[in-house]
């Protein structure tokens, strides 16, 4: 068996194939797991960001939604405590979509480059769009409770 390797395809010779024929296997490798040991300082700052942000997006969503949970079951709706909370958590679904699959992204090619595999990207520029799209659709909820609080403060006194 011999192996002909590219970056993004590989391709196998079989000795025998199915049935004992002779035949080729083509097969395109799209995810790799690379150990590295003893990173330098900033490939490892950015592995280590690269793992913690996701934490810490989640974590800074979480509390405001326990915020706004406290909140409703306090039945203040439409306050402007409501409305960071929610603004908060939209602006950091909306970073986080962009920063942390960069971030791996940049991440991975600084540790190929430590192993001498040069990989032509300085810089990796990713999207992950479902938290791209979570961000949006709370952003919208969040111009909703503006005009709920805008709302409120109008008439506040009338009644």
């Amino acid at each position: 068996m011999f192996t002909s390797q590219r970056p993004d395809y590989v391709v196998l010779a079989l000795a025998g194939g199915v049935d004992g024929a002779a035949g080729a296997v083509a097969a395109e490798a799209t995810e790799a797991v690379v150990r590295v040991s003893g990173l330098e300082a900033v490939p490892f700052a950015l592995v280590l960001a690269a793992a913690v942000l996701p934490l810490l997006a989640m974590l800074v969503v979480a509390v405001c939604f326990v915020l706004l949970g406290g909140s409703f079951f306090r039945g203040r709706f439409f306050t402007r405590g409501n409305l960071v909370a929610v603004n908060v958590a939209a602006a950091t679904l909306v970073v986080t979509s962009l920063l942390v699959p960069s971030l791996q992204g940049t991440a991975a090619s600084s540790a190929l480059v430590s192993l001498g595999v040069e990989t032509g990207q300085a810089f990796v520029l990713g999207l992950d769009l479902r938290l791209l799209l979570a961000g949006f659709l709370l952003g919208a909820v969040g111009y909703a409770f503006q005009r709920g609080a805008r709302l409120r403060r109008d008439v506040e006194g009338l009644v």
